[in-house]
């Protein structure tokens, strides 16, 4: 994927974007991507884009709540 680094970000805004980042427990990137999802892309891929987002976010929990070392979850990781 792409990386965007935004120069001169207004503090207020930057603001605003970690406040409802952490209202919706996500990254200030997370929002960021989310917001321009809603405003740049068309219905169906914005549908789409959010179903892989929901399950980027749905593996990323799981794994978090796993219960193991690392090196079990390194060795299950391998395994795939």
């Amino acid at each position: 994927m792409a990386e965007l680094l935004i120069s001169d970000l207004p503090e207020e805004l930057f603001a605003r974007l970690e406040k409802q980042a952490r209202a919706e427990h996500r990254s200030v990137s997370e929002i960021a991507v989310h917001l321009l999802t809603e405003i740049l892309l068309p219905g169906n891929q914005r549908e789409q884009h959010k179903q892989t987002m929901a399950s980027i976010l749905k593996r990323t929990s799981e794994k978090q709540t796993t219960n193991g070392s690392c090196l079990e979850m390194l060795r299950e990781d391998r395994g795939r």
